[in-house]
């Protein structure tokens, strides 16, 4: 998770969000939990990485409610709800009353199809602290990306009703060939329509992403982008948050830093833990209860929470993470990046090795 709003903005909210993370993960191993509730979907998107919709042997409701308990024991902060799309589950009130009930904060993470009054009603009712909706460009690039006609028109009523039930909104989108030249315009949109937090994520090869239309783009158009992205976070005040691609952190900072250095030196500062955050307290939570270092290895199962405590599955493996290979473990960046160790993982086989996509000094 690269927030870049946070390294060039001080004193953003998110960032004491960062600092409670940290401190969960210092106390008992575990600063965030993503919670693939299903992999049911309605849609077909070409970059699912989970390759939704299939079946697996979900976790009860009680089987949640009893997992939810435990992380409001250890005190972990905060739940990424997501999918699949988590909207089909049919204990999906529960789920977020219950989250809601112990104090742990909620995004839900959603396709945006599904959004109605009663969706919105019990967002706010629960105080979830954004919906987060796929957006993905143009209608027509919309819906051809997620094989579903008239898959936008659902997004952009249900930004509509969100809206009107005042609830904070986060757009996410993939970068990939096919969604790259519309992504400023997604930005626009959204910022008109009050939007002002977003979630762009880079392609990651697994399920359906092997094969997405345009695949991965390259270092000279991701580049592109972030300085467009800076510039939208320093006039719009907008919070971006960089998926699948932490070098994106370093790239900033140096270009920071190429007309500033003292000012570089501060914002690393507010770097709290890596931009990777695996092996730093982030738990992937498989809908079966498979738990995975990262949510975008659900092919990399450590453990079972039906099996063993979290806790005991995540500290386990912590600190297997620590050393990387090259380009990564020399890095000076290394303390503020980490390389993704998704990409390594599918890429080129092993989480360990080094990220072949880094913006500075990778390959791919």
């Amino acid at each position: 998770m690269a927030h870049i709003t946070t390294i060039l903005k001080p004193g953003h909210p998110v960032g004491d969000l960062e600092k409670l993370c940290h401190q969960s993960k210092e106390r008992c191993g575990i600063g965030e939990v993503l919670w693939l509730t299903t992999f049911r979907c309605n849609l077909r998107c070409s970059c699912c990485y989970t390759k939704s919709p299939r079946e697996v042997k979900e976790l009860s409701t009680k089987e949640s409610v009893k997992f939810i308990h435990h992380l409001g024991e250890l005190g972990v902060p905060i739940v990424f709800l997501s999918g699949g799309e988590p909207l089909l589950r049919n204990d999906i009130e529960v789920i977020l009353k219950e989250l809601h009930e112990i104090g742990i904060k909620v995004v839900l993470s959603t396709n945006g199809t599904l959004i109605d009054q009663k969706v919105a009603s019990l967002a706010k009712e629960t105080n979830v602290l954004y919906v987060a909706l796929s957006l993905h460009g143009t209608k027509e690039i919309h819906d051809e990306l997620t094989q579903v006609k008239g898959a936008f028109d659902k997004v952009v009523k249900g930004v509509e009703i969100l809206k009107d039930y005042e609830i904070p909104i986060c757009t996410k989108t993939v970068v990939t060939g096919m969604t790259y030249p519309y992504i400023p315009q997604v930005i626009d949109w959204s910022i008109s329509s009050g939007i002002k937090a977003f979630y762009i994520c880079d392609l990651v090869p697994a399920g359906r992403g092997c094969s997405a239309p345009g695949g991965r783009v390259g270092k000279a158009k991701w580049s592109a982008l972030l300085d467009k992205i800076v510039f939208y976070v320093e006039t719009e005040g907008i919070f971006v948050d960089i998926g699948a691609h932490p070098s994106t952190i370093p790239y900033v900072l140096e270009k920071i830093g190429a007309g500033d250095p003292e000012k570089v030196n501060m914002a690393r500062k507010r770097v709290v833990d890596t931009a990777c955050p695996v092996g730093q307290g982030f738990v992937g939570l498989m809908p079966d209860g498979g738990v995975s270092p990262c949510n975008f290895m659900p092919d990399l199962i450590l453990g079972n929470i039906r099996e063993k405590p979290i806790e005991e599955i995540i500290n386990s493996f912590n600190e297997s993470f620590n050393v990387v290979g090259e380009s990564c473990v020399s890095c000076k960046w290394k303390d503020v990046c980490g390389g993704c160790r998704a990409k390594a993982f599918y890429m080129l086989g092993d989480a360990k090795k080094g990220d072949p996509t880094c913006l500075l000094y990778g390959n791919k």
